[in-house]
């Protein structure tokens, strides 16, 4: 079955601006961090130990710091998996999460200039799965995979929230989707057994290796690990 790609022009300043809200946005999310925690501790009873919470503020504003220099640099293909494993994790510990993360990554090819905005993708993709979809669960597992086929690349982000999706479709965020068009591909979100974003992107070369590897920051259960509903 063919894919039809985006068409839609997209100009290097329409880019420019994709990439400062993309910017802005990451500075919410990590002032919302700052806050969150802030809250937190307002709301602990007198005498509560606060060397724990600022602790945690300390490894999840880390967490931060690291993940905005792995989306800054730039990275050889073949070394994709482990930059999107670091990603996914930095990821979770800012989040003070444990989640488990799953990666399924083919060899492939892209552009240089290609690599950065599936960075940022892949990033926004992994955080809309802890901000929305597992928010209500106490630990849930991320699915990461780019298959090959034919000369396409499907990237996936997926997560172990069961809960169907509203009519079985919807529309990315609109940064994901920006990004996608950016680069010849298309964004969406479908419903593969609970909630998956799907981004395809064009590519020249076929895959000679499959990557497997799996990251918890914490022992998953064999439950969670098989993919089970939070």
């Amino acid at each position: 079955m063919s894919q039809s790609y985006s068409t839609n022009p997209f100009t290097p300043e329409m880019f420019s601006d994709l990439l400062l809200r993309e910017q802005l946005h990451r500075f919410s999310n990590s002032f919302q961090v700052v806050a969150a925690l802030a809250r937190q501790c307002n709301r602990e009873p007198a005498g509560f130990d606060t060397a724990m919470m600022v602790e945690a503020l300390e490894e999840r504003l880390h967490a931060l710091m690291m993940l905005h220099r792995l989306l800054a640099k730039g990275f050889e293909m073949r070394d994709f998996a482990g930059h999107v494993g670091e990603i996914a994790r930095e990821l979770v510990r800012s989040f003070g999460r444990t989640d488990a993360v799953i990666l399924r990554i083919e060899r492939f090819w892209l552009p240089e200039n290609h690599r950065f905005r599936v960075g940022l993708i892949v990033s926004e993709l992994v955080t809309n799965s802890l901000k929305h979809s597992l928010c209500d669960c106490a630990e849930g597992l991320i699915e990461i995979s780019a298959r090959t086929r034919c000369r396409d690349v499907v990237l996936t982000v997926a997560d172990s929230n069961r809960k169907a999706l509203d009519g079985g479709r919807t529309l990315p965020s609109p940064i994901v989707a920006g990004l996608a068009e950016s680069i010849g591909g298309i964004a969406e979100v479908v419903d593969q057994n609970g909630y998956t974003a799907r981004v395809v992107l064009p590519i020249n070369e076929q895959p000679v290796q499959v990557i497997e590897g799996i990251w918890s920051r914490a022992a998953v259960t064999s439950t969670l690990s098989a993919g089970a509903p939070c």
